[in-house]
């Protein structure tokens, strides 16, 4: 049985998104690589965008490893969000600075 657990708290501490003009180069060149990806997969697989929601496009990015800067080991996109989330629901006190 799946937990809703990560969702509530998801619910309770994700905000919608803002974009401010402050973005490092590695940040643009990790999401430029995850355009380049993704229309890979359009072209290759040859996927109609028309059939495609977000919901199986963020899965399918989130299911991607991806490098850091200085370390060594990939991370994974979903498993790092799961992480936070349980890292939230589990000393709320603590998460203040939590945008």
């Amino acid at each position: 049985m799946c937990s809703t657990r990560p969702l509530e708290t998801a619910d309770k501490y994700l905000r919608p998104l803002q974009v401010d003009s402050d973005c490092s180069r590695s940040v643009q060149g990790t999401l430029n690589r995850m355009k380049d990806e993704f229309e890979h997969q359009l072209y290759y697989d040859r996927l109609n965008i028309a059939d495609m929601t977000g919901y199986n496009a963020g899965a399918w990015l989130a299911d991607t490893p991806r490098s850091v800067k200085g370390q060594k080991t990939v991370l994974w996109p979903k498993d790092a969000m799961l992480t936070l989330l349980e890292r939230l629901a589990k000393s709320p006190a603590d998460n203040q600075d939590i945008r």
